[in-house]
């Protein structure tokens, strides 16, 4: 099965692991790199294409799809995060690493929201 590369982060190939939200385009999904790394990605801006990625943990991963964290929880917890505004190809991407507390709000998951994935 080939891996579908997404992006490159300070050398690092990230490919899509999981899409969680997809309307035309995926909007949350999950990356991971060669090292078996996780990534949570939020797409932010779905017209000029611009992404929020920060560098995550399995057990982060795991209690926001379990609704025990809220979606912020993992970015909030993140050691790094990017923003990322996608170029023509992967190479001409435009990234810029970013600290929890000097990310605008509304580039991230509304206050308190957390993912509902039952089907009811």
């Amino acid at each position: 099965m080939s891996k579908e590369l997404a992006f490159i982060l300070e050398d690092r190939k990230l490919y899509i692991e999981k899409n969680i939200v997809i309307i035309n385009i995926p909007l949350f999904f999950t990356c991971v790199d060669d090292d078996d790394q996780k990534y949570l990605v939020l797409c932010f801006d779905d017209e000029n294409l611009k992404y929020l990625i920060a560098k995550t943990t399995n057990v982060d991963l795991i209690k926001m799809l379990n609704s025990e964290t809220n979606l912020r929880e993992p970015f909030k917890n993140s050691i790094k995060l990017w923003i990322v505004e996608s170029g023509f190809d992967i190479k001409d991407d435009k990234v810029q690493p970013i600290k929890y507390h000097c990310i605008p709000t509304e580039f991230l998951p509304k206050k308190g929201a957390f993912l509902d994935l039952k089907n009811s």
